[in-house]
Parts: C-alpha cells; sequence; structure tokens
C-alpha cells in the first residue's frame, strides 16, 4: 500500500505511522490488513499481495474484520485513531456499538484481540484549547464520557509525549504501564538531512489550519517584523484557512499528498513553528522540549531571535 492510499491527514501521525505498522505487518506474507476511513465509508483490505475496496460503515467495517479473523483462527489488532473515529456525531454511535463488539469478543476470547487507542488530540482538552469562549458543559461532559469509556476498554493507549502519559493516567485513572508513548516524527526514514544553515535566507513553516485560536496573526506579523528589518525570511503556510487570510507574501499551501508535503515542503523548511498561546495550550511548557527536538519553535522563540539580532 502506498502512504497516498492512506487517507486522514498528511502529518507525521496519520501517514507516517500507520503507513510504517501497515508496511512492518505486511512483512508477513499471512497477514491481513484492514484500513477503515469514515470520511469515506471505505474499508481497504490488503491480503496476499491483492487489495480490495469494499464501501461499508464502521459497524459493518469491524464485523468483517472480526469474522475474518476468527474464521481464520488469526490474532486481530485494532488500531483507533481518536478522536478524530468518533465524529462528526452520526458516527459517534457506530463508533460506540463497534466500540461494545470489540470488547464483549475480546471476553470470550481475550487472546485473539487487542485494541489499541492512538490518542492524537484528547477531544475535551481540543474544545478549551482551540475554542474563543467557553465550550458548552454537555459536549463537554459527552466528549469526556466517549474518552473515559474508550481508554477504559482498550489494550493499550498510544500518546506522543510523557506530559500526556502523565496527565490521561491521573485524569482518568488509569496504569501507566498501558500508556506507550510513540513521538511524532516516527517516520524520519522519509526525510531526508539538511543541515542546519550557517548563513543565507530562512524558510519557516507552520503546518496547521490558520485560526487566530492559534495564534497564527501574531506569527505572521512577527516575520513580517523581521522582514522589515531586513532579514530574508520568508513563510510558508500549509492547511486550510478558516479565520486568518495571510498576506500576499506569505506562501499558502493545501497538500493532500504526503510524499510530496515531505519532498517539497518539509526538505526546504529551516525551521518548524507551533505559535499556539500558552492560555490555550496548557501543557504547552511541558512539550516544549519535544517540539525543539523535532525542529520545532514557539512564536515566543521568533521573537527571541528578533531580540538576538
Amino acid at each position: 500500500m502506498s502512504p497516498r492510499d492512506i487517507r486522514g491527514g498528511i502529518g507525521y501521525r496519520y501517514v507516517g505511522f500507520y503507513g510504517s505498522l501497515i508496511k512492518t505487518v505486511l512483512k508477513n506474507s499471512k497477514a491481513e490488513v484492514f484500513w477503515y476511513s469514515h470520511s469515506d465509508q471505505k474499508l481497504i483490505v490488503i491480503s496476499s499481495g491483492k487489495v480490495s475496496i469494499k464501501k461499508k460503515t464502521m459497524l459493518e467495517a469491524i464485523l468483517s474484520a472480526i469474522l475474518t479473523t476468527l474464521k481464520k483462527q488469526k490474532r486481530l489488532i485494532v488500531i483507533i485513531a481518536f478522536p478524530y473515529a468518533t465524529h462528526p456525531p452520526p458516527v459517534t454511535f457506530g463508533y460506540l456499538f463497534s466500540l461494545m463488539i470489540l470488547s464483549l469478543v475480546k471476553i470470550f476470547v481475550p487472546n485473539k484481540i487487542k485494541v489499541i487507542i492512538d490518542d492524537i488530540d484528547p477531544p475535551v482538552e481540543a474544545l478549551y484549547a482551540f475554542s474563543e469562549k467557553e465550550p458548552p458543559v454537555l459536549s463537554v461532559i459527552f466528549n469526556r464520557g466517549i474518552e473515559l469509556l474508550t481508554l477504559k476498554l482498550s489494550s493499550i493507549i498510544l500518546v506522543h509525549t510523557m506530559s500526556f502519559k502523565l496527565y490521561l493516567a491521573k485524569i482518568y485513572r488509569l496504569r501507566k504501564d498501558k500508556i506507550w508513548i510513540v513521538p511524532c516524527g516516527a517516520l524520519v526514514q522519509y526525510i531526508k538531512y539538511v543541515p542546519p544553515k550557517a548563513k543565507g535566507p530562512i524558510t519557516i513553516l507552520y503546518s496547521g489550519s490558520l485560526m487566530s485560536v492559534k495564534n497564527i496573526d501574531k506569527l505572521i506579523s512577527a516575520v513580517e517584523d523581521l522582514r522589515r528589518e531586513g532579514l530574508q525570511i520568508s513563510l510558508v503556510i500549509t492547511g486550510s484557512i478558516v479565520d486568518v487570510i495571510p498576506p500576499k507574501w506569505v506562501t499558502h499551501r493545501y497538500v493532500k499528498d504526503y510524499l510530496t508535503y515531505v519532498k517539497d515542503v518539509l526538505e526546504k523548511a529551516d525551521i518548524c513553528v507551533i505559535p499556539y498561546p500558552n492560555t490555550k495550550l496548557f501543557w504547552n511548557y511541558t512539550l516544549l522540549t519535544n517540539r525543539r527536538i523535532h525542529g520545532c519553535w514557539q512564536t515566543r522563540d521568533i521573537y527571541q531571535t528578533k531580540r538576538s539580532k
């Protein structure tokens, strides 16, 4: 399967991590892979080098994978991209039914099925992080309940960083040994290493939606100030426009193809910036070290760069 066949995003998490897992599993000639995307309701089945695509609901896809696995007396590992597997609302009910069925089957054949939850963006925390106003109480309760049920019924939970691990373990009273850390940037073999520049123009990259709540306007302003002072800096932004319209000097791209994104965007960027405000992303300080490891700076680092010049 080509990474181009995997829908749902171009970031490391969606294509890189899952694509690597699929390739690893398929090294076993007897293994089968079921890839389901609720956005287009397609189930891709890879078996014995053959690929079939079927139109199915999430519940039908889960049942198909379970029945095929039990019939062939194999083991089934289910990885759920949470919370993206639960939205929009009509999909939520299908997701909950699917989760319940997986849990029931686990009771009868505990050694045959494992459910792994990849908790990419905790839904309640995302509500607070990216909402201009206080999120509705009912929405918070609903999403908190779904996440609690999901995490409790899982075999293993995957998170980005140690801060996420400790946070989830505390608020949901989970065993820490149940939570595994798989950091972003797990597909480094696809990224060509380019040594840092000693001089010359600099390209700054922000990858994500253009939202004022994410401080994108401040990022643009900071880079614009540096450009006025004579620094050769260009800003590249990838992602959909929400409420911030980038000026003409900003290069705005919307890339769906992951490999093109790597070659044309990631490899050509000198600095990746994450401008989220501390007031919105409360674990910001904890993640700062992790972000710098992956070449990501915060907006205030850009201001610091300006002062150091």
